[in-house]
């Protein structure tokens, strides 16, 4: 079959997106890392039963647990006690803007996510326990609406400023008469020739804006193996 879908120009697109995203985060990394992550504290909320999904109940992908296996996008948690299983710890800001995530391991916090936005893009940048940098995301919104998000997962042995990509995902999200959401997504073995498979798929939407799993058609599959 003729190979409908250039690979190159997705990894070179998702290259710009991870370095624009790595200047940005070198740009904000002291501001990170004095503690000066300043803003006016609102809510805060807790989710429990979340499991390998970034941010977790807050994850910014329609449908990602639907398309990814054992990960589950979890609840928000209506009160907290002592034996509550909390997985997420959520911190917005007094404009209802999410600002810190983060995630728990064996109760103990085991990464935490800073989060910054600009005019119709939010940044997310995950530090672990030992202040290396882990995971680096990029939403992009059109009235309201998210219509791209990249996520790479980044080494975490002695990070630089400049950490080597393990894996990136990035995601496309086109909508139809209100309802349905045409996803399609790459996912990417590293920065250079690995691997590579995307996908299409159709959902009907929730009144949330989430995709309804029962509702998922695969329209189109392809990959690419490494030279």
């Amino acid at each position: 079959m003729k190979n409908h879908i250039n690979f190159d120009a997705a990894l070179e697109k998702c290259k710009l997106l991870y370095q624009a995203a790595l200047k940005k985060y070198n740009e904000k990394l002291d501001e990170i890392n004095s503690e000066q992550y300043n803003f006016e504290e609102g809510a805060e909320e807790f989710a429990i039963n979340s499991r390998y999904m970034h941010r977790g109940y807050y994850c910014p992908s329609p449908a990602l647990e639907h398309t990814v296996v054992n990960i589950k996008r979890g609840t928000i948690a209506k009160r907290v006690t002592k034996i509550t299983r909390v997985t997420n710890r959520y911190i917005f800001d007094t404009e209802q803007k999410l600002r810190i995530v983060e995630e728990f391991y064996n109760g103990y916090v085991s990464k935490t996510e800073y989060i910054f936005y600009e005019e119709g893009k939010v940044y997310g940048f995950t530090i672990g326990s030992d202040g290396d940098l882990i995971n680096v995301s990029v939403e992009q919104y059109e009235n309201e609406k998210i219509t791209s998000y990249f996520w790479s997962y980044c080494s975490c042995s002695g990070c630089s400023n400049n950490p080597e990509i393990l894996f990136m995902r990035y995601e496309t999200y086109h909508y139809e008469n209100e309802g349905f959401l045409y996803f399609s997504f790459f996912d990417m073995q590293g920065d250079r020739e690995g691997p590579c498979t995307y996908y299409k798929y159709r959902f009907s939407l929730d009144s949330n804006g989430k995709a309804l799993g029962d509702t998922m058609q695969l329209l189109h599959r392809e990959s690419k193996l490494s030279n």
